[in-house]
């Protein structure tokens, strides 16, 4: 999964889309040997997105099955269904305007930066700026 997403590739993102699908819904689907075909997860905020399907099966529609899933069970937990899309990812803007999302008229770039992600943890923790450690 983290190979297959635009945006994955490295430890950092694998960290993320991990910490992504144990927190907040997401759904998959897998073929009857038990690999992935198709996902979406969603974000703290209640967005559908980081969905991917794998080049073999894409045009068969799992991407809007998945889409369709997911929307349902955020809308259950009170969310309203919304997703973000990368500018340049046509196939998944028509995807959503076929399922009657409305595409809205700004643009909106996150920047996603977590500094403790290039520390190593710890089980202690840090004395507070100003006090010498006991």
């Amino acid at each position: 999964m983290n190979k297959m997403w635009p945006y994955g590739g490295n430890k950092y993102s694998k960290r993320f889309l991990e910490s992504l699908i144990r927190r907040f819904p997401s759904f998959c689907l897998l073929d009857s040997a038990g690999h992935l075909v198709s996902w979406t997860v969603s974000d703290p905020y209640g967005a559908m997105g980081r969905s991917v399907t794998m080049p073999e099966h894409r045009g068969r529609g799992y991407n809007g099955v998945l889409n369709n899933l997911i929307a349902k069970r955020l809308h259950a937990l009170g969310y309203p269904s919304y997703g973000h899309v990368a500018v340049d990812n046509y196939p998944m803007q028509r995807l959503q305007e076929r399922q009657s999302f409305q595409r809205q008229p700004n643009l909106c770039h996150f920047i996603l930066h977590n500094a403790a992600l290039h520390r190593t943890p710890t089980l202690t923790p840090s004395p507070a700026a100003g006090t010498a450690p006991a």
